[in-house]
Formats: structure tokens, C-alpha cells, sequence
């Protein structure tokens, strides 16, 4: 978790894509990505 957000969480709209992310993903195994249409396939949604 981002401390800093908590601590002023304008850095959210302010800085998204730099101090203002809330946590990380660690990626357990790499594979092809899906298309949209696929991924919707999958989860029982409609694009």
C-alpha cells in the first residue's frame, strides 16, 4: 500500500500514473494476452 496517498490522497488525481498508485500486482506467471471479446467470453460479460 502507497503511504503517501493515505497520507494526501489528492495524489490520486493529481499524479495517477506516478506517487499517486495504490498498490502493486505481482504477476505469478505470463501468458498471451486476451481480447476484449475473449476476456468477456470468460467471465460471462458482454462487450
Amino acid at each position: 500500500m502507497n503511504s503517501a496517498v493515505v497520507d494526501d490522497p489528492a495524489l490520486i488525481n493529481n499524479d495517477p500514473y506516478g506517487a499517486g498508485w495504490l498498490f502493486k500486482v505481482a504477476a505469478e506467471s505470463d501468458g498471451p494476452l486476451l481480447s476484449a471479446e475473449e476476456y468477456a467470453s470468460k467471465n460471462g460479460g458482454e462487450l
